[in-house]
């Protein structure tokens, strides 16, 4: 019999969560009357993510898992995941519970309607730090490509496995909410309440989506981001060469305040692109490491 929908999930940290997330797509993925198929992507986590997903393939054969090699990232891992699903439908979610089981039919059911895919929009934003990030990158995406990026479009998501072959940049699969700005997609929306997390761990510390934010923007962007590059590095060597060979020398033989301020001045300027094209080359690395390695799977054909 063939699989009707494939559920994806990445995990990472979620060792406390797998089993409640597991036990609530069983039931409604039963009572909808489903084909279906879990597949349990374990993005190189500490925890014991793998033993458990493990131990529930070993008991059902509905369940498939990948354990990646290292830590590529949650879209990455998504991306892994979708690489290895058979359904007709596809359904995208996070593993901290966060993202509702009992939403699957909501989402499946406006599919129907005539869409490619089709998001959840969360109706519930904290605002946090790290949302400060994002919406720095969200902002520099407006005014870069033009789209007007809404904020509360994550993950959560639902798509025929064939519309994958209308995307005409496929930068948009490195970057899963950016599908719904592919005009080759007809993309709905419908609004959810976003659960508290009470279990599991968020993967993205201020380094990791700041990383995330830079790729996104390197990938879309590769025109402007050259341009400032170049421009980093030619303020590098002037910072450099100031500091060097005037600043630090004339505070050496004519203190002055003006002197000193302007000496801290570059040294701040000098560090902080340094800092910038370290997570440029870092970014770059990424991109071109494409290819993910699987270290182990279970229940794969």
């Amino acid at each position: 019999m063939s699989i009707q929908i494939s559920i994806v999930v990445p995990l990472y940290k979620c060792s406390e969560s797998i089993m409640g997330l597991y036990n609530g797509l069983n039931k409604i993925l039963n009572e909808l009357s489903y084909s279906f198929e879990i597949i349990l992507v374990v993005d190189k986590s500490p925890d014991r993510d793998w033993q458990i997903v493990k131990e529930l393939a070993e008991k059902d054969k509905n369940l498939k898992g990948l354990n990646l090699n290292m830590n590529y990232g949650q879209h990455k891992a998504i991306k892994c995941g979708i690489n290895h699903a058979s359904g007709e439908i596809i359904l995208v979610m996070d593993g901290d519970m966060q993202d509702d089981p009992y939403n699957i039919k909501q989402l499946t059911d406006e599919l129907a309607k005539g869409f490619d895919i089709v998001f959840a929009i969360r109706n519930k934003i904290d605002v946090s730090k790290t949302n400060i990030i994002k919406s720095f990158f969200y902002f520099l995406l407006k005014k870069v490509l033009k789209i007007d990026f809404i904020d509360g479009i994550g993950t959560f998501c639902v798509f025929y496995k064939e519309s994958l072959q209308k995307i005409s940049d496929k930068n948009y699969l490195e970057f899963l909410p950016g599908l719904f700005y592919d005009k080759s997609l007809n993309a709905g929306l419908i609004e959810i309440s976003k659960n508290i997390r009470t279990q599991g761990r968020t993967s993205y510390s201020f380094i990791a989506k700041l990383l995330l934010g830079t790729e996104i923007l390197c990938r879309f962007t590769k025109p402007v981001l050259k341009n400032i590059v170049c421009g980093s590095l030619i303020f590098i060597l002037v910072s450099v060469f100031l500091t060097g060979f005037w600043v630090w020398p004339n505070i050496f033989y004519s203190f002055s305040s003006f002197n000193l301020l302007m000496g801290l001045f570059l040294l701040v300027v000098f560090f902080s692109l340094s800092f910038f094209l370290y997570v440029i080359i870092r970014v770059m690395k990424r991109i071109r490491n494409n290819d993910l390695i699987v270290n182990e799977f279970i229940n794969l054909v």
